[in-house]
C-alpha cells in the first residue's frame, strides 16, 4: 500500500517496474522478469477503460493496492484473442501495476521477486 510514482526498465533480463514513495525513504522493485506483452497507460484512461463492475472494485479501497492479479481482464482478452488463444495455452498471469499518474499492465508466468529499498 501506498502513493507511488512508477519507474520502469525494460531490456534482456526482463521488465523490472520501480515504485518510488514520495511520503518516505523506502522504495519498492518488482522484478517481473521476461513479460509476453506490456501496456503503459495514464491512470484516467485506464480507469475509464474499464467496466463498470470491475471498477468499482478497484475503487472501493481507492486503488489503496499497488499491484493486482487480475483475471479475464481486458488487456489479457485482447492479447489472448491476437495470438490465436495462445495465453491460455501457455498460462500466463495479468498484473496491473497502479502508480499515482500511471497504470502498467504485464502479461507474464510470475512475478520474480519484490525487494524494498531504503534510499
Amino acid at each position: 500500500k501506498g502513493n507511488y510514482n512508477i519507474s520502469y526498465c525494460s531490456g534482456e533480463e526482463g521488465y523490472t517496474v520501480k515504485l518510488i514513495d514520495q511520503s518516505n525513504q523506502i522504495d519498492v522493485e518488482i522484478d517481473f522478469g521476461i513479460v509476453y506483452a506490456l501496456q503503459v497507460l495514464d491512470k484516467e484512461s485506464f480507469v475509464k477503460s474499464l467496466d463498470k463492475k470491475v471498477c468499482n472494485e478497484f475503487m472501493k479501497d481507492n486503488f489503496s493496492n499497488v499491484i493486482y492479479k487480475v483475471e479475464n481482464g481486458c488487456f489479457y482478452k485482447q492479447i489472448n484473442e491476437n495470438s490465436s488463444e495462445l495465453l491460455d495455452f501457455i498460462g500466463l498471469t495479468h498484473y496491473v501495476v497502479i502508480g499515482l499518474k500511471s497504470v502498467i499492465e504485464s502479461l507474464t508466468y510470475e512475478i520474480g521477486h519484490i525487494t524494498t529499498l531504503e534510499r
